[in-house]
């Protein structure tokens, strides 16, 4: 989710938090003007739905590369346990040449990358099938048969799907954007209302005092820019003063 949106939502839970602090409520709820109370009600209504598109994102972003990861792993785990033993095989039966392209290090299986990995565990998997159509017998006593094809083919699919995956994420995302921004509006909406007329309490002292709560709530900070602005901890080498 875009910073911009992040603030606005810690805004919108802010102002939430003072609505709902029953401390407060007696100033406002059921009083004078009594729209401020409708439209509070509508503005946690529309707050959720706010809150809600927007956990929707962020589990897309996250989840996403989650699965990625996940399955990532477990074709470089597969595929460097089965090439090892297949090269192994190899250089028993003296094909030395079969033996170098499927042995691979782990550190070398993990160093490839999305098109990569896949090309290269198609091409193990295409080397064990011919081997087993070849000498299926031998390569049982190395515990190579065809469900270690089966199982390096579903991992080379859902990998190739998870990788896939990122054209219809930033579509979903777009598409929760542009709804963000639709909610976004109505509570703006909704707040700017509630700012006009948040001064009608202004005539006892516990009034006041709620609306300089509301407006102090109502101010967007940039936690981005707030982060930036702290600096770093230091630590004082200097010697004590004798």
């Amino acid at each position: 989710m875009k910073n911009i949106y992040i603030n606005r939502l810690d805004m919108c839970r802010t102002v939430s938090t003072l609505l709902n602090d029953a401390s407060v409520q007696p100033v406002w709820q059921n009083q004078a003007p009594l729209i401020f109370t409708t439209k509070a009600q509508q503005l946690q209504k529309a707050i959720d739905d706010f809150a809600a598109i927007a956990a929707e994102q962020e589990k897309i972003i996250t989840g996403h590369a989650a699965d990625k990861e996940r399955e990532e792993a477990e074709l470089e785990d597969l595929s460097h346990e089965i090439g090892q033993t297949l090269a192994d095989y190899y250089y028993d039966a003296e094909q030395d040449q079969n033996a170098h392209v499927v042995e691979f290090s782990a550190t070398a299986w993990r160093r490839l990358r999305d098109e990569q990995l896949l090309n290269r565990s198609r091409i193990l998997a295409t080397k064990l099938s011919q081997a087993l159509a070849a000498d299926a017998s031998t390569l049982a006593n190395y515990g190579l048969d065809a469900a270690d094809v089966t199982a390096l083919n579903d991992a080379i699919e859902d990998y190739a799907n998870a990788i896939a995956t990122p054209a219809q994420a930033i579509a979903t995302r777009k598409a929760l954007t542009a709804s963000l921004r639709g909610k976004y509006n109505v509570i703006s909406d909704l707040l700017g209302s509630m700012d006009k007329l948040v001064l009608r309490f202004r005539n006892t002292a516990p009034g006041r005092s709620f609306a300089a709560q509301w407006q102090a709530a109502r101010v967007i900070r940039d936690r981005s820019q707030a982060a930036k602005a702290t600096p770093p901890a230091t630590t004082d080498t200097s010697a004590n003063p004798a």
